[in-house]
């Protein structure tokens, strides 16, 4: 061999001939790993397992709405009571046992919806969402004072008491349940729209969007 000839040095040995080249390691980190920043309005929320069990019921409450099945399928004996019927201005029955199914379940969906937005601002509610209202009865004791006028009193001349009230809270405050209305008044109402509440006893509904109204 010449002077002048090199010897080839395996591919596992030093570039400077020093010694042999260490192999990297399959657990080390070669390349450092990006950071996913998520966006400031998620904050980690929609991991949060109770917005996820909040969106699974209100998947399933919107299915079953869609589906068109029954949605109270109980046996007879495990139901409780009917309340008295109602009908409509066309003799149909508007407070069915599939009826009553139906709006408790409407109201379940609105809850949970108001309860993921309180939870997640940034969540996007479905375009039929209201903001579900605050509402309170306040039953009048006619029954313990069959002569005073009620009505009357929280109407005022003209309605101005009941205005005022109404200004001063930001509530809407009405009168409903049997002897509200007129019973010309209460023929055209039951035209246009059969109302539940005709049938409760006489009642003060106040009705806010919050708390602090």
């Amino acid at each position: 061999m010449g002077p002048s000839a090199r010897v080839r040095q395996p591919e596992w040995w030093g570039e400077s001939g020093s010694g042999p080249r260490k192999r990297k390691s399959r657990w080390a980190d070669e390349e450092p790993k990006p950071v996913i920043q998520l966006p400031d309005f998620m904050g980690g929320i929609e991991f949060d397992p109770e917005i996820q069990a909040l969106n699974s019921r209100l998947l399933e409450i919107s299915r079953m709405l869609s589906s068109g099945l029954p949605l109270d399928d109980r046996p007879e004996g495990a139901r409780s009571p009917s309340p008295e019927p109602i009908y409509d201005n066309m003799g149909i029955r508007i407070n069915t046992r599939e009826f009553r199914a139906r709006e408790r379940l409407n109201k379940e969906r609105q809850e949970i919806i108001a309860q993921i937005i309180k939870r997640n601002p940034a969540f996007k509610p479905p375009a039929d969402y209201r903001p579900p209202k605050l509402q309170k009865k306040l039953y009048i004791p006619m029954k313990e004072y069959p002569g005073y006028n009620f009505i009357g009193l929280i109407i005022g001349p003209r309605g101005n008491t009941q205005k005022r009230m109404e200004k001063e809270t930001g509530a809407k405050i009405v009168i409903r349940g049997k002897g509200s209305v007129k019973e010309g008044r209460l023929q055209q109402k039951r035209d246009l729209k059969p109302d539940p509440s005709e049938n409760e006893d006489l009642h003060v509904l106040v009705e806010a969007d919050t708390r602090r109204t």
